[in-house]
């Protein structure tokens, strides 16, 4: 199953189409818990489908990186460069079954004594 999941990614990367990882997921076997856990993408069969399709992708991207500090940008626009690595290295994260945007959240449930505590992994009342 991950490995089909893997191939349709990759595909769908390839076709610049849009990818919903849990659609993909659930239409090749898993079910929606499983598929919002993101269960294909941690499997070693999803992994090594994309290691290949990364690797392009890594050296697409280290190339714009280059590209954005030469000193001359006469065939590169700026703003074209930033837009690629943007995408780059959003699509990179998505083949990962990483994050591709600042969800930086962290959960506190309500009557926490020390707020901050939880926020430097301190344990609450004790040694630091």
């Amino acid at each position: 199953m991950a490995i089909n999941v893997a191939k349709e990614v990759v595909q769908k990367i390839q076709n610049k189409e849009p990818i919903n990882l849990m659609k993909i997921q659930v239409s090749n076997g898993y079910s929606p818990k499983s598929a919002h856990a993101q269960k294909a993408l941690q499997t070693k069969s999803y992994k090594a489908v994309v290691r290949p399709v990364l690797s392009q992708i890594e050296a697409i991207r280290q190339k714009t990186l280059d590209a954005l500090f030469k000193k001359d940008h006469e065939l590169e626009k700026y703003h074209d460069l930033i837009d690629g690595m943007d995408k780059l290295t959003k699509n990179s994260r998505l083949l990962e079954g990483l994050s591709t945007e600042n969800v930086a959240s962290n959960i506190v449930a309500y009557g926490s004594e020390d707020f901050l505590a939880l926020q430097e992994n301190k344990r609450i009342g004790g040694a630091q």
